[in-house]
């Protein structure tokens, strides 16, 4: 069995929006840094595109220094983290639903 391999994929630019740069990221760092973020962002692998994900209800407030979690198929866990005004946060959640 062949093991699994890491490589490189440089986001070209293509017209359609993307994430603003950003550093201490949880799944995907990017390059940045400046502005503590809440939005959502996924990288579809094989097309190499970026697309927002809209979400509802209470999102956890902008952070950086955080962890998240995959959970399931259908959601990600946001935990902690240092908020803007550089104090640590102690909560969490984020669920996405069909």
């Amino acid at each position: 069995m062949p093991l699994p391999s890491w490589s490189s994929h440089e986001f070209a630019a293509d017209g359609k929006p993307g994430p603003t740069p950003r550093s201490i990221a949880a799944l995907l760092p990017v390059s940045g840094a400046g502005k503590m973020l809440s939005d959502v962002w996924v990288f579809d692998i094989e097309g190499k595109t970026w697309e927002e994900v809209d979400v509802m209800g209470g999102v956890p407030d902008a952070r950086g220094w955080f962890d998240a979690d995959i959970f399931g198929e259908d959601a990600i866990v946001v935990q902690g983290g240092l908020g803007e005004d550089n104090v640590r946060l102690r909560d969490c959640g984020l669920e996405f639903e069909d």
